[in-house]
């Protein structure tokens, strides 16, 4: 709620106008740190970052990771392709909830995934008694705004890390992936797909995303950003009356 009794001195400061980068949004203005990015306001303790991994579970159980997208081509491709290939790469996973949910539903082997995020927060993963670690997945620390550095998977699954970002930045998350993509490799990106009007829920939701420079987006934005990180052959997969949704793109060739 900070940030929101704050909008009115960020305008002022900055203009009527979205955040571009990744500092200098309505949330660290908020904490007089604007020079920072919002991870690095938001997790400067240890409790935060638990509270952090607690909320991205939680999370999870009010927005489904499955239902939506049928994930069981994975686990049949994983008996026909090379055994070594890594078949699914959850970006900016957190705890790996999501991924260790579809994977046990989908019977698809943790052994060959990997669960990416900041470094303070597989640090915090690597630590907890229950970590997908203990079933043979790989935990690797990241920044997904560089170089991703899992090449040619089945898999890059990325679930609501994009509407923290701004179009720019999203292009340029996007573009990072692609670049890593086989030709049959498949971004699956789990966010809202909001309707266009916006109903005053996911219009609520666009607001809240703003105090860290993020945006919910309909389907043509989500087009436009996805073209232009070079990804097509673009899929909307959705249940009626939900915004949540899965989007599913490739390379473009």
């Amino acid at each position: 709620m900070v940030s929101y009794a704050q909008f009115e001195k960020y305008f002022d400061a900055y203009g009527l106008q979205e955040p571009r980068g990744r500092t200098h949004v309505p949330y660290t203005f908020a904490y007089g740190q604007p020079e920072k990015n919002v991870w690095e306001v938001s997790l400067q303790n240890l409790e935060d970052k638990r509270i952090f991994l607690r909320s991205m579970k939680a999370m999870g159980m009010l927005l489904p990771v499955c239902g939506v997208y049928d994930f069981s081509w994975i686990s049949d491709a994983a008996h026909s392709g090379p055994a070594d290939r890594p078949l699914f790469v959850d970006v900016g996973g957190g705890s790996g909830h999501a991924m260790k949910t579809i994977c046990d539903n989908y019977g698809i082997p943790l052994c060959r995934c990997v669960l990416q995020d900041l470094n303070t927060v597989i640090s915090e993963v690597a630590e907890s008694q229950d970590s997908i670690a203990s079933r043979g997945t790989k935990l690797m620390a990241i920044d997904f705004h560089k170089e991703q550095p899992v090449k040619g998977a089945l898999v890059y699954y990325i679930r609501y890390c994009l509407h923290n970002y701004s179009d720019d930045l999203v292009v340029e998350i996007l573009a990072c992936i692609a670049s890593s993509m086989a030709q049959d490799s498949r971004l699956l990106i789990a966010e809202q797909i909001t309707p266009n009007p916006p109903s005053p829920h996911t219009a609520a939701i666009d607001l809240l995303m703003l105090s860290v420079g993020g945006k919910e987006r309909p389907r043509q934005v989500w087009k436009d950003v996805l073209a232009k990180a070079g990804l097509g052959r673009v899929e909307f997969w959705t249940s009626p009356g939900n915004p949540h949704g899965i989007i599913e793109c490739f390379k473009r060739s």
